[in-house]
């Protein structure tokens, strides 16, 4: 009778089996399946090309081709394809993942034009530029409509 560790090195193995396995050409991969079911519908942009060479070339350089479809109901679909020196994949981001990126982006655009904001202010007070605040000061209304 196998122990609980051997049962679990046999499902490990099984499962780096079927990662590492070459899909069946019976059935459409994924990228596949979906590009099909979004062909002729959506909004679509050009297919982009990018060659990334690492520092000195070392690693090689490896090519990326993005193309993006939005269904107006769904959100961003991103259509990934890298080649590299003996290697390549395809792969789609969902609305979902795409959503989460755009969030995160803006995020970090938002920080970093508050911290310039906070930089910009601290210099000029250095200088001795007092901010001119007069458009942001209102009157308020008393109650009953009086003012």
């Amino acid at each position: 009778m196998p122990t609980r560790q051997q049962e679990q090195d046999a499902s490990t193995a099984r499962m780096l089996a079927e990662i590492t396995s070459p899909p069946s050409r019976a059935m459409p991969d994924e990228y596949d399946r979906i590009w099909g079911q979004l062909d002729g519908i959506g909004l679509r942009t050009q297919a982009t090309t990018l060659d990334v060479t690492p520092p000195l070339g070392v690693g090689g350089t490896e090519t990326f081709i993005i193309q993006t479809v939005r269904l107006q109901d769904e959100g961003d679909y991103i259509f990934l394809k890298m080649i590299g020196a003996g290697k390549s994949f395809r792969h789609v981001l969902r609305p979902a993942v795409t959503a989460v990126i755009t969030r995160q982006r803006d995020a970090l655009t938002q920080k970093s034009r508050r911290a310039g904001a906070k930089q910009a202010a601290r210099t000029r007070k250095a200088r001795g530029i007092v901010p001119d605040t007069s458009g942001l000061i209102r009157s308020r209304k008393k109650k009953g409509g009086r003012t």
